[in-house]
């Protein structure tokens, strides 16, 4: 279940990369519940440009976004391991509305490539960065509870 109004907008300079303008929530009975902060960045779901020719697979036509928050954001704070993060996914594309089959089929993708960008995260020290956020204040205020 998503609560709240998800409200982005483009992060200026930055292709295929939003701003998220308030805090947003989604809650599943056996997973939990993923806070995402306003401030962060994301870029929804990191699927390459050729496969985002299929509808499906465009975050921002397919609905997708929805589900890809929440794993952006655990895939930020690595407070838990990838295949966690990875079912959240799936999970959340589901309760997005999106069929089943496409949900296995991006959760697939994420399982086979996900690793790259979690140990890129890993070698940065892990867990989120200033950078990460629109403005130092947003990390800041995340930081500091």
């Amino acid at each position: 279940m998503f609560i709240g109004e998800l409200r982005f907008e483009p992060v200026p300079g930055e292709i295929g990369e939003f701003e998220l303008l308030g805090p947003w929530v989604w809650v599943d009975e056996k997973l939990g519940r993923v806070e995402i902060p306003p401030g962060f960045i994301t870029d929804f779901a990191s699927t390459p440009q050729l496969m985002r020719a299929f509808k499906v697979f465009d975050p921002l036509s397919s609905g997708s976004i929805f589900g890809a928050l929440p794993h952006d954001w655990l895939y930020c704070l690595q407070d838990r391991d990838r295949a966690f993060c990875d079912e959240v996914l799936r999970v959340a594309l589901i309760d997005s509305g999106m069929q089943s089959y496409a949900a296995r089929m991006y959760w697939m993708g994420v399982r086979m490539g996900g690793w790259v960008p979690w140990r890129k995260r890993l070698k940065r020290g892990g867990g989120p960065q200033p950078d990460d956020f629109a403005t130092t204040e947003a990390y800041e205020k995340w930081k500091n509870g």
